[in-house]
């Protein structure tokens, strides 16, 4: 089963930004942040499941989604 891990938060309380992990197996597959642990968590996992179906895919969505904020 995945399991999520908090990394870090930052930014005052009324404009937090959550970063997460997801490990499977002890072993990190993905990483998200979002404005909440729920966003981060889903960001995270979509992370893992693109490494897992296509590598380098994820790489290039995540390097698009943080060119927009």
């Amino acid at each position: 089963y995945p399991k999520y891990v908090l990394l870090d938060k930052t930014g005052p309380d009324h404009d937090k930004t959550f970063f997460m992990e997801v490990q499977v197996n002890g072993k990190t597959w993905g990483t998200g942040s979002g404005k909440n642990k729920k966003e981060a968590e889903q960001v995270a996992a979509g992370v893992a499941y693109l490494r897992r179906r296509t590598p380098g895919l994820a790489e290039a969505w995540l390097e698009r989604r943080e060119s927009r904020t």
